[in-house]
């Protein structure tokens, strides 16, 4: 009879710890002086954002609210 393992071979080598190649601290900081940085968004940037939204969300609620109105309409003068 086999013997019951949790995991079997295949599944223990997947969960194998990888070695991660160790980055130099000067290659990384050429590589950010060099452009490869993430673009920072200012708090400028982040009010105007959520201006924009602000002003979305306005009018989806204007768009459902008027939907809502026509549909009861339509259907009080469509029902008896």
């Amino acid at each position: 009879m086999a013997s019951l393992t949790p995991f079997p071979d295949s599944a223990r080598r997947r969960r194998a710890v990888v070695p991660v190649p160790r980055v130099e601290p000067e290659s990384l900081a050429d590589g950010l002086a060099g452009g490869a940085a993430p673009q920072v968004a200012t708090k400028a940037d982040l009010a105007a954002l959520e201006a924009r939204l602000h002003r979305h969300m306005w009018i989806v609620a204007a768009t459902m609210v008027s939907l809502n109105v026509g549909l009861t309409v339509a259907l009080l003068r469509l029902l008896p």
